[in-house]
């Protein structure tokens, strides 16, 4: 058997055994988060329609993702919508795997088909993720500031001045982004990279790659809107409409590991949304039924397509 047949069939074992692996993760978190009991109590008085539109909006949101994609890499890699949209979630199912979902970003460049020097493909995908990421920072400092006082939490006081100080670092970071390439080549483990100066990306682009996100992020407030309302946890005024962003920008901000992201993202959701409702199961369900809806639905639609594609 030659080396070529060798590499075929533990490429092939190499895709089962992630896909099985990410089968059995979603599966898993799903029957631990919540007991059984509480769950058909909750769910059946769920109002199915506005779950169906958030369902619906996640193909609105993976598109979006798609498309900021697609064009911050164009001037390097041409590749058609559907192929893109295929890569895109095929990059959350292996991700999900990855501490913070941090593998999404290699994923993505290594699913596609080229031979060429990657490390271009690598920054521009990851400089993408840093304008969605940037947007969770600069709404949800916004969301902070104006709800911190109904929390009773000295430490907020300070943490979003921190924070905003955060946002207000990377806004200027992307301003200079023609200067930052000089401050990478002073970067030991990077400075060798010769195809990371040849990277050019216009202010026009960068512009509507933040309003690309902006929009991506909007959608993800529908639908956290969406769920709670599914799930009869209703948000009364303006200043509780800021509690989507909050909580957003706390699960984003805090470290996951593989059987660590619902907890993370539920014991948030009822820390923020505890103000609202009593009903802790609901606000569980709801935290959940986004993380489905977002993650875990997607994930599996990977696996169906992960074997049609060649892992480089």
């Amino acid at each position: 058997m030659n080396k070529k047949t060798i590499y075929k069939y533990i490429a092939i074992l190499f895709k089962i055994l992630i896909g099985l692996f990410a089968l059995v993760y979603i599966v898993y978190k799903v029957k631990t988060s919540i007991d059984e009991n509480d769950l058909s109590l909750v769910f059946s008085k769920v109002r199915i329609v506005y779950l169906t539109i958030a369902f619906l909006l996640m193909f609105i949101n993976w598109g979006l993702e798609t498309y900021k994609w697609r064009t911050i890499i164009e001037s390097y890699f041409q590749i058609k919508f559907w192929e893109a949209f295929k890569i895109v979630i095929t990059g959350i199912m292996v991700s999900i795997i990855s501490p913070n979902r941090v593998a999404e970003i290699p994923a993505r460049v290594f699913l596609l088909d080229t031979n060429t020097d990657r490390k271009q493909l690598i920054w521009l995908t990851s400089f993408n993720a840093m304008m969605q990421l940037l947007c969770t920072l600069i709404i949800g400092t916004v969301g902070i500031i104006l709800t911190q006082h109904l929390f009773n939490l000295s430490f907020l006081n300070y943490s979003y001045l921190t924070i905003l100080l955060s946002v207000s670092f990377v806004v200027l970071l992307f301003l200079f982004i023609p200067k930052l390439k000089k401050l990478i080549k002073l970067i030991p483990f990077v400075k060798n990279w010769q195809s990371l100066q040849e990277i050019s990306i216009s202010y026009n682009k960068i512009t509507y790659i933040f309003l690309l996100s902006m929009i991506r992020y909007l959608v993800f407030c529908i639908q956290f809107y969406l769920v709670l309302k599914a799930f009869n946890i209703h948000l009364n005024n303006d200043t509780e409409l800021f509690f989507i962003p909050v909580t957003f920008i706390f699960a984003s901000i805090i470290p996951t590991i593989l059987l660590s992201e619902i907890g993370v993202r539920t014991s948030v959701a009822v820390f923020v949304f505890g103000l609202v409702s009593n009903d802790t199961v609901s606000i569980i369900a709801a935290s959940l039924s986004l993380w489905l809806i977002n993650i875990a639905i997607p994930a599996l639609m990977g696996i169906f397509n992960f074997k049609q594609i060649r892992f480089r």
